[in-house]
């Protein structure tokens, strides 16, 4: 068994893509079928114009196969006393096929964003934790955070 970890480059755009479309659909909201081809060819189009810019990916790979898949994407703020670099991460994706779970492929995906991020010198890093990952993310120091304010939400377009 050939166990490899890598950040990703452009050749990697393919596993990306479907990496992305798996992670929806893992939350429960697929792609719909009817628009797949043209999801896949925004998908592709989005990070290969980002990758290596403001998106970073981490794949793990079992024999050529992707294991797990974790994105992290750089933002860029105004002056704030809690981001005196003006500058933090997102963990966007974090998805780890069922058939590798329990393995720590996800843990070292999650380790090599976040040493990805101190290397970067971003002030912190935020994720939305789902259940099935909180306990990871507690082990690695998440913590959850209310804000002041909490965040509100207004749908422009109607969801797909």
């Amino acid at each position: 068994m050939n166990i490899t970890g890598h950040f990703a480059t452009h050749a990697d755009l393919d596993k990306l893509v479907q990496g992305r479309i798996d992670f929806n659909a893992a939350l429960g909201t697929p792609a719909p079928a009817s628009r797949l081809d043209e999801i896949r060819r925004d998908i592709h189009a989005f990070y290969q114009t980002r990758l290596g810019q403001d998106i970073h990916c981490y794949l793990v790979e079992v024999d050529g196969e992707v294991a797990a898949i974790g994105f992290l994407q750089a933002h860029v703020v105004a002056y704030h006393p809690g981001c005196p670099t003006q500058r933090f991460a997102r963990i966007t994706n974090m998805l780890c096929y069922e058939k590798y779970r329990r393995r720590g492929f996800a843990r070292q995906t999650m380790e090599a964003l976040i040493a990805l991020a101190k290397d970067m010198d971003f002030d912190y890093i935020t994720l939305d934790a789902s259940v099935m990952g909180r306990h990871l993310y507690e082990s690695l120091g998440f913590v959850d955070y209310v804000p002041v304010d909490p965040p509100m939400h207004l749908r422009l377009r109607p969801k797909d």
